[in-house]
């Protein structure tokens, strides 16, 4: 299953909405969501940019393949270890997704923040989501939208 994002326009001024569970952060909460307290964060930061509908769309469509071979990468988290495509997918999609536009060096990065929340439970649209620990209930992974290319994807610390 390939899930598409559609671009629903600005929301408001802080955000973008992608579907129902992606959310391109302001500048300010994309500042905050750089600095995760148990897994790696981007820098050093040197300033934040909007990302376009187009880039996000093309980093959701690489996003499963990605979260699947750092999945059967990790050695932590047994119960993610071994997923197939199709079980990869469906545990992806319980994640909701927060993009920050940020200048890391001199290179411009989408970061995924990934948090499995419901929807209603925090103000995940326009606040910066942290969450310290949770093992495989968050993660966060860099993209390169020049490249196409994806680095340091890290699931939170374990509980």
């Amino acid at each position: 299953m390939i899930r598409y994002w559609i671009f629903a326009g600005l929301c408001c001024i802080a955000c973008s909405a992608f579907a129902d569970d992606g959310v391109v952060l302001s500048p300010e909460e994309a500042i905050k969501v750089a600095h995760q307290c148990s897994r790696i964060s981007p820098g050093p930061l040197q300033g934040t940019w909007q990302p376009t509908a187009s880039q996000i769309k093309k980093l959701e469509m690489e996003l499963p393949a990605e979260f699947r071979r750092a999945s059967q990468a990790q050695t932590r988290f047994l119960e993610i270890r071994n997923l197939t495509e199709e079980e990869s997918e469906l545990r992806l999609a319980h994640y909701v997704r927060q993009y920050a536009g940020l200048t890391v060096g001199k290179r411009n990065i989408i970061y995924v923040n990934a948090v499995q929340i419901e929807p209603a439970e925090k103000p995940w649209r326009t606040k910066a989501v942290l969450i310290c620990d949770g093992g495989p209930s968050a993660f966060g992974v860099e993209y390169n939208p020049s490249t196409g290319a994806f680095s340091n994807f890290a699931f939170n610390g374990a509980i």
